[in-house]
């Protein structure tokens, strides 16, 4: 205890004891020469009226800490006897019991006057010299060496850098000091820049780059810079400026003075400078070869004497345009000397007097223009021959537009002639069959049917194709759901498949619950080609299936696999050829030859297309391949029609406006089929309409093409009667244009049968009729 109060009272620091009050309980005697004040006169005080009252806070900071077993170090000012404050450090210890409590704290305090001002310059110098660097207009950074396990210096770190720098690289100071310089810019080390930093540091010498080249990293391409830079510590101070574009209008002016003096070597024109007179002062350039004459020759001379006559136009005029600050340009012959001329593009300009009203001289070049005429005359030649072979093409493409039309309407017109004799051929064949018939007369009478049904689909293709060709089938796009579509062709070949042995389905995928944009009775009517096509060229036993795949670009395919003989590449190669069945035609397999042409031809409406692949023994993949739709709409359903069962008695009266004696005759035999139908027969529009008036009709059976007038108007007027607006009209027709059944609808048309006439579709309406009557 004596050697430690007697280091305690010797020592030049201050050393105190205090209580958890915060008093003095004892002091050194330093505590005089530090502070001024004697011991006695400090036992008792409180630590914080010594304290300044700045500094107070935080002396209860370090006293709540000492009283949790905690030291604490503080830089405070203690007043002085003077009543002046000195910047102390102050460390203070807890005294512990044995049982660990505070029961007292101890302090050293020595004289920090010195080191804080020097803190304050410190500060003050920082501050100066952060306001001089910000100051700077030039990017300038501090660059830190960064040395490797040898002492060499294998990168830098960004210490510091100003407002200009930061900008200039699009980062703040934490992003740079993150990062090191060859991570930022790695370009620094290739361009030997790095180099150039590494020996500023190890020499002291300055670093001065003038007109450096390297790639940018900022800029995103080669700049050119100036760099400075001195040896900071063990770092570089440096700063830099871009003078990339002094230095590309120094390159560019010395390039332009470049071109000028090849231009002037080199030149093809040939300059004169002519007095107001028109006499020639002087002359340079290519003199011999343009004008076959030397300088001796022009110089002294009229320039006029070098031009054709006739080609300088009015004289005066131009001397007037010139004199008015115009440039003139034209293009005219000049006279060699050996009789031959020379087309030339002449450019002139008058350099006026002193008193602005009369020129001086004039400027005058011209420059061979010899190929740039001959080039324009077989420019102007050849827009003539194009423009005539334009007019041709026009006449052969229109004239091609009108036969193709006319044949478009001759086929037409040859499909409702055609289509009015089958109707009775096939509905009288349909009746006879309904008929007890012997074997012989049932096979005569399906070759009937089958004949005809033949020649009808026949028609029906040609007539669609010949649409095709000439642009005017309508489509009806819309959103088509694919499993939908899928679905209803194979209903419909369902049938054809059972009596071949040849089982149809879908394998069910993802793919197939897609929606593709098409015309959906055209993608049922092609699909249902393909799988009719797959069960007749099948063996019994054989598959036929539909699967479906997406392909790039927003596709989808709808693939057809059968299991039939396969084709040959060459085969392959006709396939889509109207008329060529491949072989089929000498079996008995029946077809027209053109479905796989009128399903290719669809197919490529709308940005779509028919594609096939085969193997001999194997089988077939016919793929549709259809732009997919972004629309999903719900399950598109197919409209049935409701069937009705005639009431017992009732009775049905029907209207049948049709002038064809075949057709009329055909429709009393399926009328007779029914007990319950009255039918009323009007050859024309004008007594069909005096029928419906004195008798309203049940049904309306309505031909389009009469005698007197169209069957639309007919349509129309019965619409008007007061008592028609119930009646069922159905239109009966051979017309099967694109389009049509859906105009006959809007003008008030309920359904419309085409000709040749299902015989059971006719019975139908007149079940619906009978069983709606209720008489």
């Amino acid at each position: 205890d004596l050697r430690y109060r007697l280091l305690a009272e010797n020592v030049i620091d201050v050393i105190a004891a205090g209580d958890n009050g915060g008093r003095v309980t004892w002091i050194s005697p330093s505590v005089a020469t530090v502070l001024g004040w004697r011991p006695e006169q400090l036992v008792g005080s409180l630590w914080a009226d010594l304290v300044h009252p700045d500094d107070r806070e935080r002396l209860r900071e370090v006293q709540d800490g000492l009283l949790h077993g905690k030291s604490a170090r503080l830089e405070a000012r203690v007043r002085r006897t003077s009543g002046e404050h000195l910047w102390m450090n102050i460390r203070v210890k807890p005294v512990l019991d044995d049982n660990g409590a505070v029961v007292a704290r101890i302090a050293g305090m020595w004289d920090a006057e010195n080191e804080h001002q020097a803190g304050e310059a410190l500060a003050r110098t920082e501050a100066r010299y952060g306001a001089a660097l910000s100051a700077k207009r030039d990017p300038h950074v501090f660059l830190d060496a960064v040395r490797g396990d040898d002492g060499t210096i294998v990168d830098f770190v960004y210490a510091d850098a100003n407002a200009a720098a930061l900008s200039w690289l699009g980062r703040t100071l934490e992003e740079l000091q993150e990062r090191s310089l060859l991570t930022a810019f790695p370009g620094h080390r290739a361009s030997g820049m790095f180099d150039a930093y590494v020996r500023t540091v190890e020499t002291g010498e300055q670093l001065v780059e003038d007109e450096r080249r390297l790639r940018s990293e900022i800029l995103g391409t080669d700049a050119w810079f100036d760099f400075r830079g001195i040896q900071v510590l063990d770092g570089l101070s440096l700063s830099w400026r871009d003078v990339t574009t002094k230095v590309k209008t120094r390159n560019e002016i010395a390039e332009a003075d470049e071109r000028h003096r090849l231009l002037a070597e080199n030149a093809s024109d040939v300059v004169f400078r002519v007095f107001a007179d028109g006499t020639v002062d002087w002359v340079v350039g290519s003199v011999a070869e343009l004008l076959g004459r030397n300088d001796d020759d022009i110089r002294g001379h009229s320039a006029l004497d070098l031009f054709v006559a006739e080609d300088l136009g009015d004289l005066e005029g131009t001397g007037v345009r010139l004199r008015h600050g115009e440039t003139v340009v034209d293009t005219v012959r000049v006279m060699r000397p050996d009789g031959t001329h020379r087309w030339v593009s002449r450019r002139m300009r008058a350099v006026m007097a002193d008193d602005g009203e009369h020129a001086a001289w004039y400027v005058l070049a011209i420059s061979d223009a010899q190929a740039q005429v001959e080039n324009q005359r077989a420019l102007e030649e050849s827009e003539r021959q194009a423009q005539d072979l334009a007019q041709r093409y026009a006449r052969a493409r229109n004239e091609a537009l009108d036969a193709s039309r006319e044949k478009t309407v001759f086929l037409s017109r040859m499909s409702h002639e055609l289509r009015t004799p089958l109707n009775a051929i096939l509905g009288f064949a349909q009746l006879l069959a309904m008929d007890e018939l012997t074997v012989d007369q049932a096979d005569a009478v399906h070759q009937i049917r089958t004949g005809g049904r033949h020649l009808l689909e026949l028609i029906s293709e040609v007539l669609d194709i010949s649409r095709i060709e000439s642009g005017r089938l309508s489509l009806s796009m819309e959103s088509v759901a694919v499993a939908d579509a899928v679905n209803e062709a194979l209903d419909l070949v369902r049938p054809l498949a059972d009596a071949a042995g040849v089982r149809v389905g879908r394998v069910d995928g993802a793919a197939c619950v897609a929606q593709v944009w098409a015309d959906r009775q055209r993608v049922i009517q092609v699909l249902l080609n393909l799988l009719s096509n797959g069960a007749k060229y099948n063996h019994r036993g054989g598959t036929v299936e539909v699967f479906c795949e997406p392909l790039p670009g927003e596709l989808l395919a709808i693939r057809v696999r059968d299991s039939g003989p396969g084709l040959s590449a060459d085969q392959i190669g006709h396939i889509f050829e109207p008329f060529d069945r491949l072989g089929a035609e000498r079996t008995d397999i029946e077809g027209t030859g053109i479905g796989l042409t009128l399903s290719e031809a669809l197919a490529r409406l709308r940005s779509g297309r028919l594609e096939v692949s085969s193997e001999p023994g194997v089988g077939s993949v016919f793929s549709l391949v259809l732009p997919s739709s972004a629309l999903r709409t719900g399950d598109i359903g197919v409209d049935e029609v409701e069937e009705v069962t005639p009431t017992l008695g009732g009775t049905a009266h029907v209207l049948y406006v049709e002038d064809n004696p075949a057709n009329t005759h055909l429709m009393e035999r399926i009328a007779g089929l029914r007990p319950g139908v009255r039918l009323t027969l009007a050859p024309n529009g004008a007594l069909g309409l005096d029928a419906a008036m004195r008798d309203t009709p049940d049904l309306v059976l309505l031909d389009l093409h009469l005698p007197d007038m169209r069957g639309e108007t007919v349509l129309s007027r019965l619409r008007e009667m007061p008592g028609m607006h119930g009646v069922r009209i159905v239109v009966v027709t051979a017309d099967a244009s694109a389009g049509l059944a859906q105009r006959l609808t809007g003008l008030g048309a309920d359904a419309v049968l085409t000709k040749p006439i299902d015989v059971g579709e006719v019975l139908g309406w007149f079940d619906r009729t009978i069983g709606g009557s209720g008489s």
